[in-house]
């Protein structure tokens, strides 16, 4: 079950006051955070900061299993994401043609309409507009509980990013 980022829990002691207001959280730690696992190797932890939504993420190589876009504009994601990745390695190919290989210690953009795919386990935090971001959830969510009901869902190369070459 994917986490709804308007309703993260938060979990340990209670926000101070100060750190709240009109019901918006301005900042959160990853490990306050409830945590999705829905597949072993990939753990996902969200929350909405202002218009935003943070989302920290683990996952394994391979992942997301091709298909889990399906039924997207263009079955790739539409909604851009500002990143940073802490370990690991993944491929992203744009909608013009574009491919990008981002490594650990770099920070990353991918405007709408990209496709991505970790090419060894990777740790990032991402950051989406909320709006945008909540609908394609939902979709992607549906789309993985389906392809994980198959086998071998996970560590399915998506046929439409290639393999990393030799750096």
């Amino acid at each position: 079950m994917t986490p709804d980022p308007e309703q993260a829990v938060v979990r340990g002691d209670p926000l101070p006051a100060d750190d709240r207001r009109a019901g918006r959280v301005f900042h959160v730690a990853k490990d306050r955070l409830e945590a999705d696992n829905p597949v072993p190797g990939f753990e996902t932890r969200t929350a909405r900061l202002g218009d935003y939504t943070v989302v920290f993420e683990t996952m394994p190589a391979g992942w997301p299993p091709t298909g889990a876009f399906d039924g997207l504009p263009g079955d790739r994601c539409p909604v851009a994401h500002w990143g940073y990745l802490f370990e690991g390695r993944f491929r992203a190919v744009l909608d013009d043609g574009t491919e990008l290989s981002v490594g650990p210690g770099e920070a990353y953009y991918l405007p709408p309409g990209h496709l991505f795919q970790s090419l060894e386990p990777s740790r990032t935090v991402w950051f989406s507009p909320a709006a945008e971001l909540a609908g394609t959830f939902e979709i992607v969510a549906g789309n993985v509980a389906a392809l994980l009901s198959m086998t071998p869902p996970v560590n399915t190369v998506n046929p439409h990013i290639k393999e990393a070459e030799s750096e």
